[in-house]
């Protein structure tokens, strides 16, 4: 069916197998049964081979109009032959109801078939000498189809819904990540726009007068290539060491260093660690008081890689850390946590905090 969506579509592909099958085996079972009377077995033997092709050809793909052709000569065949009997009537009234269904998608084709086997039987059913009710069975002829065509259309009606339904809810699921998406991407630009110029501003704001500020154009040249950069979708790895001493080179405080010779992440969670240590320096120069840190890497017992960032400065209450504040919370902790990563953050009033970023996976 053109232009139907998935449920739509199989609910008629379904319909059709169904029909082609279900017609099939009530026209065999039935020849099979009225062979005890007048119906000859020759006849039912060729009808029932016609049906089992159809069956089987049916699984294979949607049908050609020659077995719409085929349907209705084995339908004129039977009604010229065993116009008066039952069997001739099942044979009619079964084609023509599984017509619409059978041809879902075609209804010229269904149609067809449907006036092809009142037509038939009624031509048939005088021919052999009219029955008393054949006007009933005519109507029945008629009205059974109409009834299935009214069927067909309730049941790929309520799929067409079901398709609607799916389309509304996955274009609703579609726009709510695309506005995850970019609300994500505004809370790294605020993170990133937060770590460099608020911090190098901030330092500039608390320096004492007469401080030396002689690092002050690095820094700034360093946040403008940060805040200027093109974002991209990091892939690969990436070798943390070399990216955590150049950081440590531009850092107020002084950096002491205990890192291997290489450190490698994948190229996501390494951009969150690099922020968040950053930021962790940013704070040890503005809150700890101290002149130097400690920046240790390595990997564990378990092989995953560890970073650590500790100062022996004034300390705070971590149970006191604001949930809204960007510093700790979204610089350092979440940031890590979105790439899949862990960061523990341990500090003590008056004996220095430690910074810990955890990478499971090696």
């Amino acid at each position: 069916m053109v232009g139907a969506g998935v449920g739509e579509s199989r609910t008629a592909e379904v319909s059709s197998v169904c029909a082609v099958w279900l017609r099939s085996a009530i026209i065999m079972v039935s020849g099979v049964l009225s062979v005890a009377t007048t119906v000859p077995l020759v006849l039912v033997c060729a009808v029932g081979a016609w049906c089992a092709w159809r069956a089987v050809r049916r699984l294979s793909g949607p049908a050609s109009v020659w077995c719409a052709v085929g349907d209705v000569a084995v339908v004129l065949l039977v009604s010229a032959t065993q116009g008066t009997s039952s069997w001739a009537f099942a044979v009619a009234s079964i084609t023509a109801i599984t017509a619409h269904h059978d041809w879902a998608g075609r209804s010229a084709v269904a149609w067809s078939v449907c006036v092809a086997c009142a037509v038939g039987y009624g031509a048939g059913n005088v021919l052999a000498g009219p029955s008393d009710d054949l006007a009933v069975l005519l109507a029945r002829l008629v009205v059974e189809p109409v009834l299935a065509k009214i069927a067909l259309v309730l049941v790929v009606g309520g799929a067409r819904t079901a398709d609607r339904i799916n389309q509304r809810t996955a274009l609703r699921r579609r726009r709510s990540a695309v506005a995850a998406a970019r609300r994500a991407a505004e809370r790294d630009y605020l993170a990133v726009l937060h770590d460099t110029a608020s911090a190098t501003l901030l330092m500039v704001a608390v320096a004492k007068p007469g401080a030396d500020l002689g690092w002050l154009p690095e820094r700034a040249r360093r946040d403008l290539e940060v805040l200027g950069a093109v974002p991209a979708v990091a892939e690969g790895r990436v070798d943390v060491v070399p990216l955590l001493r150049d950081l440590a080179s531009t850092a107020v405080v002084r950096v002491g260093m205990e890192l291997p010779a290489a450190l490698e992440l994948p190229a996501r969670p390494a951009l969150g660690l690099l922020f968040g240590a950053r930021e962790a320096l940013n704070n040890a120069a503005l809150h700890a008081r101290v002149d130097e840190v400690e920046l240790r890497g390595g990997h564990d017992e378990s092989g995953r890689v560890v970073v650590q960032l500790s100062d022996r400065g004034c300390g705070f209450a971590t149970d006191r850390i604001s949930l809204c504040g960007r510093g700790i919370s979204v610089s350092i902790v979440d940031r890590m946590r979105s790439c899949g990563g862990v960061v523990t953050v341990t500090s003590v009033l008056g004996s220095g905090t430690t910074v810990r970023w955890t990478w499971p996976r090696g």
